[in-house]
């Protein structure tokens, strides 16, 4: 398979899972679920604050990678001129 379709095909899946219901369900559960675990522990839980910053960070590295697949499609469908 060569680069170019590899990138058609991550980023036609990427957007179909970026739009798809019970995936963003999930993302904003589990989300909120960590940001409630920050906002009520106890203040010296450190260990648990930063583990959930991290699993909340890593959501969001998640979501960031899957629309840079998207965007990277789009390009690669409609190049800009220079």
């Amino acid at each position: 398979m060569d680069e170019q379709t590899l990138i058609l095909q991550r980023g036609t899946a990427a957007e179909e899972l970026l739009a798809n219901e019970a995936f963003i369900v999930v993302v904003n559960e589990l989300y909120n679920q960590r940001f409630a675990e920050i906002t009520g522990s106890d203040i010296g839980d450190t260990k648990k604050r930063e583990q959930c910053f991290l699993q909340i960070r890593a959501l969001q590295d998640i979501s960031t990678e899957l629309r840079s697949w998207v965007h990277n499609k789009d390009s690669l469908l409609s190049p800009t001129e220079e």
